[in-house]
C-alpha cells in the first residue's frame, strides 16, 4: 500500500469520527455501565454517583479535545498547516515542542515526496524552520540519538511545568 498525506489524514479524522462515536455511546450509556458496574461489586449507590459525575466530567474534556483535533486535521487538510489558527489549536490542546534537528542529519529520500532531494529538502528546511520555531513552546536540540532526544524533551517540559 501507498501510504500518503491524505490518506494519514483520512484515518486520523476516522479516528476522531470513532472516538467521538465512542464518547457519545459513554454519555448515553453511562447511568447503565455504573449501575451494572456497582451492582458486581456490591458498591454503595452513593459510589455511583460519583463515578458518573467523575465519568460526564472528563466527558466534556473529551469533546472539547476532540472538536478542537477534528478542526485541526479540517486546517490540515486544507493546506494551513502553519495557520495561526492551528497553531492555537495546538498551544490549547498541549504543548509544543520543536525537534531541532540539523539541516545535514536530516534523512533525504526514502518514498518521502517533500524530501526526495538534499535541494527539495533545503529548501523546505528553511521554508518551515521560522514558523517550527514560532509554533514552539520549547526548541529540542536534536543531534545525536533518540534517548538523548527523548532525554532532552522530558527536561524541556519539566521546566516549562515548573514555572
Amino acid at each position: 500500500m501507498n501510504w500518503s498525506k491524505d490518506r494519514s489524514i483520512a484515518l486520523s479524522r476516522g479516528c476522531v469520527v470513532l472516538f467521538m462515536i465512542l464518547l457519545a455511546a459513554l454519555d448515553i450509556g453511562c447511568y447503565w455501565a455504573v449501575r451494572w458496574f456497582i451492582g458486581l461489586r456490591f458498591m454503595p449507590w452513593q459510589s455511583g454517583v460519583l463515578m458518573m459525575v467523575t465519568i460526564y466530567l472528563c466527558s466534556g474534556f473529551g469533546w472539547v479535545l476532540l472538536v478542537r483535533l477534528w478542526q485541526l486535521l479540517q486546517n490540515i487538510r486544507a493546506q494551513l498547516v502553519f495557520d495561526a489558527q492551528n497553531v492555537r489549536l495546538l498551544r490549547q490542546n498541549g504543548v509544543v515542542l520543536f525537534l531541532d534537528r540539523p539541516l545535514d542529519a536530516l534523512t533525504v529520500g526514502g518514498g518521502r515526496p517533500l524530501s526526495s532531494s538534499v535541494d527539495a529538502l533545503r529548501t523546505m528546511y528553511a521554508e518551515r524552520r521560522p514558523l517550527y520555531l514560532a509554533a514552539a513552546d520549547a526548541v529540542v536540540p536534536n543531534e545525536t540519538t533518540v534517548a538523548d532526544a527523548v532525554k532532552a524533551s522530558m527536561e524541556a517540559l519539566d521546566e516549562i511545568f515548573d514555572h
